[in-house]
C-alpha cells in the first residue's frame, strides 16, 4: 500500500495543478466577458451556474 501512495502523490499534485490552471482560466474568460459589457456577464454567470464552465 506504501507504493500506491506514492505514485498517486505526483497524481494528485498533477490534478490540483491543473484544477488552479483552469480556475485561472476561467476567471479570466469570466473578465473578458465582463469588459463586453453586463449582459455578456450575466451569460457567462449563467452558464457558470448551470455547470457549463
Amino acid at each position: 500500500m506504501d507504493n500506491d501512495a506514492s505514485v498517486l502523490a505526483p497524481v494528485e499534485q498533477d490534478l490540483a495543478r491543473d484544477t488552479d490552471a483552469f480556475v485561472a482560466f476561467r476567471d479570466g474568460l469570466r473578465r473578458d466577458f465582463a469588459s463586453l459589457g453586463p449582459a455578456e456577464r450575466q451569460v457567462f454567470d449563467a452558464l457558470l451556474i448551470e455547470g457549463g464552465l
